[in-house]
């Protein structure tokens, strides 16, 4: 039961005020939300931004690996799998953006994974997208 509360309680501190749809066709409501991935607000009919509903950050389906809008709600894969739960990456200190889960069961986020070259990625096609994280230990 308290899973259902935290879930509940974590939905409305996120929800989006006068909107009922992931999607935005085109552009975004004020023209300014780029995907928090790449930075770009372009859009076409194939790579939309989508929007999450539970965290509300703005990704393009390529830079996610969403292949697909789903009818109704979209969550992206931090809200879906750690709703309640405070993440961080294990990459970098920031503590806000678009989280994957790494192989090993921690998080980081998308793009320190495409910058850095100590992190393998298998795969960016939704929810098969898995981070490798191998670092050098010295000394």
């Amino acid at each position: 039961m308290e899973q259902v509360m935290d879930r509940l309680e974590k939905e409305s501190h996120f929800e989006v005020k006068g909107s009922s749809s992931s999607i935005l066709p085109g552009s975004s409501m004020d023209g300014d939300d780029v995907c928090c991935v790449c930075g770009d607000g372009d859009v076409n009919n194939v790579n939309q931004i989508i929007y999450c509903d539970m965290c509300n950050i703005a990704v393009h389906q390529d830079c996610y690996g969403v292949p697909y809008i789903p009818e109704g709600q979209w969550l992206c894969r931090r809200c879906k799998l750690s709703p309640s739960a405070h993440v961080e990456c294990c990459l970098c200190p920031n503590t806000s953006g678009a989280f994957k889960q790494t192989s090993d069961g921690r998080w980081a986020h998308v793009i320190c994974a495409i910058w850095l070259n100590e992190v393998l990625i298998l795969s960016n096609l939704f929810p098969l997208f898995v981070i490798s994280v191998q670092f050098l230990i010295v000394g």
